[in-house]
């Protein structure tokens, strides 16, 4: 069976080309960027916006399974065309996909800021995106895919907060500041639904090998079951520096933010200010059950996953 992934590149599409290969399909990663992981899929450059590019590649391979992650999946546009690559990009695909005649099961990548904390929807009936640009073009494709795919199954995954080897910015950002004991964090419970990236995949791969009724038409929120973020943090600051996070009640955080708030006003970088304390100190709870009850809960627990996840930042390499 063969297999396009868009995006195969990026930090969940090269656990996913890795895992696909492992299931023995032959998996083919459109990209515009090469690979980090290079053994675990034929390498096609090509961005999503190039239909005719696409349409060759989509004719040629004439694939099976096609997993859409391709995106524009920073929060820095301007204005929702910067983001156009979410929506013309998956149209394009969509329609590349019809082109070829051959695809069984189109499966996208949305994210699960279509719906903001305290919203749980998995019909897809009702959106509250983050007021955001990107959150909002994730709801643009999301419905389009609703409108427009009709000739093949559809399945929808919303990846909750996702971590582990490879992450494109949570070394550079939130793991260093833990191993050098700047991280401070809030002394309450707030849960959150995280997700481990070998365990979103496998997630992701069992769409394919289960009933197809049971995934046709439905929207899945992908990750682990939701904990305490003060659980995630000292599991790594353990294993980063052997110790927990330092815990500042609420009341000194938020005074700490709005400081940091003026401080950002006049320039000056500070690493906590409103939004980000608003951020810290917010719930955000999906439903998981779904998924679990359908697609499984992946094969690694939180300390599996930190201790591959800190080999990697380490040395730089996985832990196979």
């Amino acid at each position: 069976m063969r297999a396009i992934v868009t995006g195969g590149s990026g930090f969940i599409g090269s656990f996913l080309c890795k895992k696909l290969s492992e299931l023995g399909m032959d998996v083919y990663n459109y990209d515009i960027k090469e690979p980090v992981l290079t053994s675990y899929s034929n390498f096609v450059f090509g961005s999503i916006l190039d239909r005719n590019r696409l349409f060759d590649v989509f004719n040629e391979v004439l694939p099976h399974y096609v997993f859409h992650l391709a995106a524009k999946a920073d929060v820095f546009g301007k204005v929702i065309d910067d983001y156009s690559v979410n929506v013309d990009g998956t149209l394009n695909v969509i329609d590349a996909c019809k082109s070829c005649g051959s695809v069984k099961h189109f499966l996208f990548t949305s994210t699960q800021l279509v719906n903001k904390p305290g919203v749980m929807n998995t019909t897809g009936e009702i959106y509250a995106p983050l007021d955001e640009l990107y959150s909002r073009s994730k709801v643009n494709a999301e419905i389009l895919i609703k409108n427009e795919v009709d000739e093949f199954s559809w399945t929808i995954f919303r990846p909750t907060n996702i971590w582990g080897p490879y992450h494109p910015r949570f070394p550079s950002q939130i793991w260093r500041y833990i191993s050098k004991g700047w991280y401070i964090h809030p002394n309450a419970e707030i849960i959150r639904s995280y997700g481990y990236v070998e365990n979103i995949v496998f997630q992701m791969a069992s769409a394919i090998q289960v009933e197809p009724a049971l995934v046709n038409h439905k929207i899945f929120y992908v990750g682990d079951n939701p904990i305490d973020s003060a659980q995630w943090v000292d599991a790594f600051s353990h294993a980063l520096c052997g110790k927990p996070v330092r815990k500042f009640p609420l009341t000194i955080l938020k005074f700490i933010s709005q400081v940091g708030e003026q401080l950002k006003r006049l320039g000056i970088p500070c690493p906590i200010y409103m939004d980000r304390y608003r951020s810290m100190t917010s719930d955000y709870i999906v439903p998981m059950e779904p998924t679990f009850s359908v697609l499984g809960q992946g094969p690694y627990n939180l300390q599996q996953g930190v201790d591959r996840t800190v080999f990697f930042v380490k040395n730089g390499e996985l832990d196979e």
